[in-house]
């Protein structure tokens, strides 16, 4: 916040790029779709931005958004999650030739997250699979 008006500090993204944005459809909940993200941007006079997507490619959502827009560019790519093939060149070559801008490594599928989530399940608490008995 700004000393001066207690107001927020407002971030000019003018002609930025964001590359890393999850619109929905999703497996996990979103905060609007590939067009109302799009909207937003354009709004923002953003330059561009790139769908994301843990489960499937997204450049043929970002071509359908595209020619809805003339002054913001949308791109898509393709996360290499098991989803979508793994860690397979056939599906990289086949996105970057269909116009995918970014290649992400896997995300939920990672080692990394494997082991995160596992680590925060061992720390709850488990419930008793029966009742408790009379005291």
């Amino acid at each position: 916040m700004s000393a001066k008006s207690m107001q927020p500090d407002v971030v000019d993204v003018r002609d930025a790029i964001d590359i890393h944005f999850h619109p929905h459809p999703d497996l996990i909940p979103r905060a609007a779709d590939d067009r109302g993200i799009a909207e937003r941007a354009n709004e923002c006079g953003m330059r561009a931005l790139v769908l994301k997507c843990h489960f499937e490619p997204t450049v043929g959502r970002a071509y359908d958004v595209n020619q809805q827009f003339e002054t913001i560019d949308v791109y898509g790519g393709i996360t290499l999650n098991r989803y979508t093939g793994g860690i397979n060149p056939i599906a990289v070559e086949t996105s970057v030739r269909l116009g995918a801008k970014i290649i992400w490594m896997p995300t939920v599928d990672s080692p990394a997250d494997t082991t995160r989530r596992r680590a925060a399940r061992s720390r709850s608490i488990p419930c008793p699979s029966s009742p408790r008995p009379a005291n």
